[in-house]
């Protein structure tokens, strides 16, 4: 079983433990590695933010990966991960439409490189509207 739960203070170090992953730094528009204390500084001020909202994706009692949402008025724009030992199960699809049953009023929007695979059909598999623009693909929902 797959579910989202809400991320705490607690899961500082756990996403830190995913943010500098190889695929992720690759696939993400800021390709730099984070430092530690840039990481604890920008998780502080995004889970203390009322404009963004973010969530561990558990699956079989296990954190697998995370999904946020940065709220600009009724826009989300997502960014999402998943664990490289969970990559390839369709964890992203389900977190992808379960994050349209938590934020039902927002419009979402995802961007992802031409070379991200696996978030393009992920995307793709979870209905979102894709427009092509260059070296990136902007998805939509609602």
């Amino acid at each position: 079983m797959i579910s989202l739960r809400d991320a705490n203070k607690g899961d500082c170090d756990l996403l830190f433990s995913w943010v500098n992953d190889e695929t992720v730094r690759k696939n993400s528009l800021n390709t730099s590695i984070v430092d530690l204390d840039s990481h604890i500084k920008w998780f502080n001020s995004k889970i203390e933010s009322s404009n963004c909202k973010m969530f561990i994706i558990v699956k079989d009692d296990i954190e697998v990966g995370q999904i946020r949402i940065d709220i600009d008025g009724n826009i989300g724009t997502i960014n999402y991960s998943i664990d490289c030992r969970y990559r390839k199960m369709g964890i992203g699809e389900f977190a992808l439409n379960e994050i349209k049953n938590k934020l039902p009023k927002l419009k979402l929007s995802g961007t992802v490189k031409k070379e991200n695979i696996a978030s393009i059909r992920a995307f793709q598999k979870a209905n979102y509207k894709q427009y092509d623009s260059g070296d990136i693909i902007k998805f939509l929902w609602n």
